[in-house]
């Protein structure tokens, strides 16, 4: 048996899976030429699913996984008022929905929310609602890693921007935040203040680390993390 959800250039073949789903023959393509196969869920239904639809992560059961999730935030817990459940359930969608308008940003560059607040919204209230306030938001300590309560913290709104990538590091022409290219060297800024101008983007990187740390603190984004 092969778990296949992050191996897409593999030929499948029976006994694969895809989250619930074990796939058992292939089935007739549509008119389109699109691939189908005969599968089974781990709560026993069979049914015939697009084989792209299991590989974009579209499918992950017969429909019984969303049942079970439907039932459990309406009849488990009862807390889908609660004002961090919106918190969760839109972390959810841009590490796991690849039709977000986030998804890109998150899911789309390997962020990830960990399996025990995945699967329970209990859980995640559970490691998070003692520090938060109104008006806080839900910021990642190490802005490449995933949700998990090590990595994650309360902050104020403006505390999570400084600790955001910023602007895509291609239009700035440097592969590091708060560094741009001027003629043969590297000039280094945070906000409108003026660094300096370096030899090479990593002088001019932990130069932007130096002074990131001084203006923002341990909500600082940081090009190198041993700045720290």
């Amino acid at each position: 048996m092969r778990v296949v959800d992050k191996v897409r250039c593999q030929t499948p073949k029976k006994g694969d899976r895809f989250g619930r789903i074990s796939l058992l023959e292939r089935s007739k393509s549509d008119s389109n030429g699109n691939s189908r196969w005969l599968c089974r869920c781990d709560c026993g239904n069979e049914k015939v699913i697009y084989l792209f639809s299991l590989r974009n992560k579209n499918t992950r059961s017969c429909g019984c996984l969303l049942k079970e999730r439907t039932k459990e935030t309406h009849t488990t817990h009862g807390k889908s008022s609660h004002v961090l459940y919106r918190v969760w359930e839109s972390i959810k969608q841009r590490c796991n929905n690849s039709k977000n308008t986030n998804y890109h940003t998150y899911g789309g560059r390997g962020i990830t929310i960990c399996s025990e607040w995945e699967n329970s919204f209990e859980k995640f209230l559970q490691d998070v609602e003692g520090g938060y306030k109104e008006g806080l938001e839900l910021d990642r300590i190490d802005n490449n890693k995933g949700y998990s309560k090590e990595n994650c913290r309360w902050a104020t709104h403006q505390q999570n921007m400084f600790n955001k990538r910023g602007h895509s590091y291609s239009e700035n022409g440097s592969k590091y935040k708060g560094v741009f290219p001027n003629g043969n060297n590297y000039m280094a800024k945070i906000k409108k203040k003026y660094l300096g101008t370096f030899l090479s983007e990593i002088e001019a990187a932990l130069a932007y680390d130096k002074e990131a740390i001084v203006e923002y603190g341990e909500y600082a984004f940081l090009n190198f993390k041993e700045s720290k």
